[in-house]
């Protein structure tokens, strides 16, 4: 072959060998672009490619370290988070292993067993055995300032009843709204028979019916202190 024709080849393999041998990483690094000589032989380029790649440490794979959008990871971030999604499990599980709440009951039902219970106090206040003394001291002061609230709020008397340590008075009302105004005045007084006081007042169908209520003076602590 003439020395133009070697140059020619020369020229080529500069630019081609390159890109075919740039399957290895460590042969590229050893070839590059520009040093190959026709004359070379494939034994030589061996040599020089294992010589170039020799003092390579050997590729292995690792465990990613950084973060996706490129950040470090914060070790005791992740750790902080564990700890909250922990806890938020733990709540929940206490959650579902508590008993459903009860539903709150109606107005209707609430005043039902309100009833109950004051009708409770007065049949306990009706069986109890009457004191002559002190029942008819405990309904004379009573009466005296009944009639006094009464003149003034506009209620009437009904019944004064007083047994041995509780008093039941009966009042009413020319309508609810009257009975209910007053009522503050009546919880509120200081009486001569100065006792606990009780009073249950259901909503009337009709708000503009005559209204009776019971207050009970319950003295049971006042006399034991006698």
């Amino acid at each position: 072959m003439t020395r133009r024709g070697r140059l020619g080849v020369n020229r080529f393999l500069q630019w081609t060998l390159p890109s075919v041998l740039g399957i290895s990483a460590g042969v590229v690094a050893a070839v590059g672009i520009g040093v190959v000589h026709a004359d070379v032989s494939d034994t030589e380029r061996r040599k020089n490619a294992l010589d170039a790649t020799a003092g390579e440490a050997p590729s292995a794979i690792t465990p990613m370290r950084d973060h996706p959008d490129g950040k470090p990871w914060d070790e005791e971030r992740v750790a902080g988070i564990e700890r909250k999604l922990a806890t938020i499990r733990g709540q929940a599980a206490t959650a579902a292993a508590q008993p459903e709440i009860e539903a709150r009951p109606s107005r209707s039902d609430a005043e039902a067993e309100e009833k109950r219970d004051f009708q409770a106090m007065l049949r306990s206040h009706g069986d109890e055995a009457r004191d002559p003394s002190w029942s008819a001291s405990a309904t004379a002061s009573l009466t005296s300032d009944m009639e006094k609230l009464a003149a003034k709020k506009g209620f009437r008397i009904d019944d004064i009843d007083c047994r041995r340590t509780s008093c039941a008075v009966t009042l009413e009302w020319d309508s609810f709204h009257d009975a209910r105004t007053s009522m503050a005045t009546l919880a509120h007084k200081s009486y001569g028979v100065n006792c606990q006081r009780t009073v249950f007042m259901p909503h009337p169908q009709s708000e503009d019916e005559r209204y009776r209520a019971t207050v009970l003076f319950d003295c049971a602590a006042a006399r034991a202190s006698e």
